[in-house]
């Protein structure tokens, strides 16, 4: 899928070029979602793209109105509610870095005609065996009329 092939260069190339005491410094992202996170801190992925299909020529262009949700997981430091309070707030710290770069590059480096990334969701849940912060970035590429 180009648009898949797409958003994970970007995100891969974020990772990095992540500095030190940046949000993603040290994320690692995982294209195959069998994979076990359990022994990474900072995780970046995205399980499921929905679109439709589009009768062109142009490769970039061949999917449409691509749906995904960028997901961005935190391991706490320690089983408590501020631990984990704070791994929450890095995971929205890392969706904020992730956010910029897409907006500063909506045609991710060419590959893609453009992508919107802006609704967010933040909390807990489970990835793994393990409770963690996590932030969805939700968007959308080659957004069709």
């Amino acid at each position: 899928m180009i648009t898949r092939d797409a958003l994970y260069a970007v995100i891969e190339d974020a990772i990095a070029g992540a500095s030190p005491g940046d949000a993603l410094e040290d994320a690692v992202s995982f294209r195959n979602i069998r994979e076990s996170v359990d022994s990474d801190t900072k995780v970046v992925r995205f399980e499921c793209m929905t679109g439709e299909f589009a009768m062109t020529t142009e490769l970039k262009r061949r999917e449409l109105n691509v749906e995904t949700t960028i997901q961005c997981w935190v391991t706490p430091d320690e089983n408590t509610e501020e631990s984990l309070d704070e791994a929450t707030d890095l995971s929205f710290e890392m969706a904020w870095e992730l956010f910029n770069v897409i907006s500063t590059d909506p045609g991710l480096k060419g590959g893609v005609c453009d992508a919107f990334f802006k609704d967010y969701e933040t909390g807990y849940a489970n990835m793994g065996s393990l409770r963690r912060g996590v932030t969805y970035l939700d968007g959308v590429i080659n957004q069709g009329s």
